[in-house]
Order: C-alpha cells, then structure tokens, then sequence
C-alpha cells in the first residue's frame, strides 16, 4: 500500500515527538477493507499517557508532514479518556473497534468497556436529532420537487450512518457498504427498504424523481426513519 510508506514516516515522527508518552497509534475505519485506500479514509487513534499544551505542540509539528498528504488529522485521546469516554461515544468506538489495526503499542480499543445500553442510548439520540434537523431544514426553506429530492439525497448518508451502529448492535455485524448498511437496516427493522434504495440510486445518478413524485417518496422516507427510531427504542 502506498500510504505504509507515509504511515512509517508519521509513527517515526510521532515516536520522536512523544517519546515515552506515546502508548498506542491505531489506524481504523473501513479503509482498513482496502488495498489502496484513499488518503482521506485512512483516520489515526493516537493515545497518549497525558496530554499537555507541550504534548499538542509536539504533536502539530509531526503532524504537518502527515496532513499535507491529504491525510486527515488524527484523533487524540489519553488511556484514562478513552475509558472514561466510552459511555459518552460508544457508537464511534465500537466502529473503531470492530475495523481496526494496531500500528503501535498498546491494543488499547480492545480494553474499554462498551455496553449496548450506551450504543442504543446513542443511536436513538443520533436519529431523533437527525430527523428534528430534517424537519426543520422543511419548514425553513419549503423545498420542492429536485430541491426536496435533494435535501432527501443529502441527509440520507447520515442516517445510513447512525443506522449502521443500530445493525451492529442489534446483529454484531458491521457493513461498510451504504446499500449493504440500507439493505440491512431494513431486513433487520423491518423497513421499506425500496425507500432508501430509490434515494441512494438518485444520488448516485443525479437524476430528479418527477416533482410530483416528490412529496411522496419524502413522506415515504420519514416513515421510515420514524419507524427504525421507534424500533431502536424498543431494543
């Protein structure tokens, strides 16, 4: 892979920046599934034993080199964060978890404690403040027809989201794949899976539903997603 070569540079910078400080460095996410994952998709965890203004300092000057190669910028955490944070984001640790390698030191994912209580609890606060969001950007802006196709385009890779944990928790099975994670979401929750699949195909397409069909197919699309915050509610 191309991006080993920078990876090996970065650890190497990041050892001489942190010294004894530097616990783990884990590369995470699904370009992990990926040969030759683009610079974008490839997200660090760094975790630290302390975190200091002299340790973020160090930091940003090991990091230049990293960024300008359109990586993005890593996530810092200390050891004791990281556990203390899992019940606050349970969701993204557990996707960490579930597609990662550890580059470096400690496997740190594979010690914190994430409970299914904490991922539910998440899920459903990451749905309804999705869907309050959509509604509102509704009643501020009345799209119709290609406006409203587009706002329904726009929203859904969120959702698809927040959805993916809601399968993870529910089956302990992770897709990447926004069609897999639809199709899943709707096996699972007993959704209109046509719903999800017809917006994905627009976006991908670019093509406009006909502007009466608009109004249903958005109507369609929030019952759905009432329906699978009404489900995640009741695991």
């Amino acid at each position: 892979m191309p991006f080993r070569k920078e990876l090996e540079k970065y650890l190497e910078a990041l050892r001489s920046a942190h010294a004894e400080n530097l616990v783990s460095v884990i590369f995470y996410g699904s370009a992990i599934l990926k040969d030759d994952p683009r610079s974008d998709e490839v997200h660090l965890l760094i975790t630290l034993k302390k975190i200091s203004a002299e340790d973020l300092a160090a930091g940003a000057t090991s990091m230049k080199t990293w960024m300008k190669g359109g990586y993005p910028a890593p996530v810092y955490f200390t050891e004791s964060e990281l556990n203390k944070g899992a019940d606050v984001f349970p969701i993204e640790f557990n996707h960490m978890r579930h597609a990662h390698e550890v580059v470096f030191g400690k496997p740190v994912l594979s010690e914190i404690n994430i409970t299914n209580a904490n991922i539910r609890h998440q899920v459903e606060f990451e749905l309804r403040s999705k869907l309050l969001r959509l509604r509102r950007a509704v009643i501020e802006t009345s799209p119709t027809g290609k406006d409203l196709v587009s706002l329904m385009a726009n929203s859904l890779p969120s959702f698809i989201s927040t959805m993916r944990a809601a399968v993870l928790l529910k089956t302990g099975v992770s897709h990447v794949d926004r069609p897999k994670v639809a199709k899943s979401a709707a096996d699972e929750f007993g959704l209109d899976g046509d719903v999800f699949k017809t917006i994905l195909d627009i976006r991908a397409s670019g093509d406009a539903v006909k502007i009466e069909d608009a109004d249903k197919l958005f109507d369609r699309y929030l019952a759905q997603i009432e329906k699978v915050i009404k489900t995640v509610d009741s695991l």
